[in-house]
């Protein structure tokens, strides 16, 4: 027994205008895709439209101002520059041991002393207390120099070690100042206050030596 032949699909019904929902949709509304039959039904469905929803303009990210800028600004950090150069420190430390404990003794000198450094405070007779200036910034920036500038003449491998240092981080301060404002650099922080006395000794050490 043959086989009928299968039947052609139905087509598919047309669908109602979705604003007289009696004529069938001839167009559709490039919005919503709402069907729709004529130029009348169209003006009806645009007046009784709701509004589209609010497109998020997405802002341009900014370009990069200084060399190597990332999200998490640690190119903003006011050692920045200085820490860039971490590899060739720890190389220095590693030519030169002792180096690290000599610096740090360096920036001993430009601290307040400590009420203990003498005893106590006990232990000092009254004219002597007076003969001590008060501590300053300024005198500890001036000790420190003196300081800095004595372990530079030192002749053995220690002071080769502090030149070195020294040299460094001149290099990576003058690099960083050609690269972005110098002004950027310096924050109302611990580390920047640090990074500001290392510059200001450094920087006095070789105007002396001029």
């Amino acid at each position: 027994m043959a086989t009928p032949p299968p039947s052609e699909p139905k087509a598919a019904a047309a669908r109602l205008c979705g604003v007289c929902e009696k004529e069938p949709g001839k167009y559709k509304c490039p919005r919503c895709t709402m069907p729709y039959c004529s130029v009348a039904c169209n003006r009806t469905h645009k007046e009784n439209h709701p509004p589209d929803e609010p497109k998020i303009k997405l802002e341009p990210e900014p370009p990069s101002r200084l060399r190597g800028e990332n999200r998490d600004g640690e190119d903003k950090h006011p050692l920045r520059g200085i820490l860039e150069y971490q590899a060739d420190m720890q190389r220095l430390f590693h030519k030169y041991p002792g180096l690290d404990e000599e610096l740090d003794r360096l920036q001993r000198t430009t601290l307040p002393p400590s009420p203990t450094a003498n005893g106590g405070g006990g232990g000092l007779l009254p004219f002597k207390m007076h003969q001590q200036p008060m501590w300053s910034r300024d005198i500890g920036l001036r000790r420190g120099v003196e300081a800095l500038r004595k372990a530079r003449c030192n002749p053995s491998s220690l002071g080769d070690g502090v030149r070195e240092f020294c040299d460094l981080i001149l290099f990576a301060l003058v690099n960083e100042a050609r690269e972005t404002n110098a002004t950027e650099l310096v924050r109302q922080d611990v580390a920047a206050e640090e990074a500001k006395i290392v510059e200001r000794l450094l920087r006095e050490e070789i105007e002396k030596d001029r």
